[in-house]
């Protein structure tokens, strides 16, 4: 019997190829294009009218606010904001906080792996990070949690 993939699962790939995309050229870039943040956004927007919690624009908004704030002072990326509130849309309160912390965590060693690399092979250079991957990792860590992978 042939069964088919459920459509949670399905928007959850499709954003999860974009994420990888995104990583791709932050890490090769140092930018994450607007393009990919909308194509989250909408994949988001239909997750979130899909799941149960529905889709939040609260916390998205308070993030890109809150984020813009700090990206007009140098310490974040605009596009690392506009990844973060576009995949919170589909996320409860609840879920876009342990989403926020999974991506601290996974920035911890990013971060140091980064300053490593710039520290020793590339002194001349001023090290700035990627953080579309923590931003990734910690969305996929969230997945799995939603998903009781543990």
């Amino acid at each position: 019997m042939l069964t088919f993939m459920k459509i949670d699962v399905l928007l959850e790939i499709f954003i999860s190829v974009s994420l990888i995309y995104a990583c791709y050229t932050d890490i090769r870039w140092r930018r994450i294009s607007n393009k990919y943040s909308l194509v989250i956004l909408l994949l988001s927007l239909v997750l979130g009218c899909y799941r149960e919690t529905g889709v939040s624009v609260l916390i998205p908004a308070l993030i890109l606010l809150t984020g813009f704030a700090f990206s007009l002072m140098g310490l974040v990326g605009a596009g690392d904001i506009k990844l973060v509130s576009a995949l919170a849309v589909a996320l409860s309160p609840q879920e876009a906080a342990s989403f926020l912390t999974f991506i601290g965590l996974a920035g911890i060693p990013l971060t140091l792996i980064v300053f490593l690399h710039y520290r020793f092979l590339m002194p001349q250079k001023k090290a700035t990070i990627p953080y579309g991957v923590a931003i990734s990792l910690g969305y996929w860590l969230q997945w799995f949690y939603l998903a009781n992978y543990f």
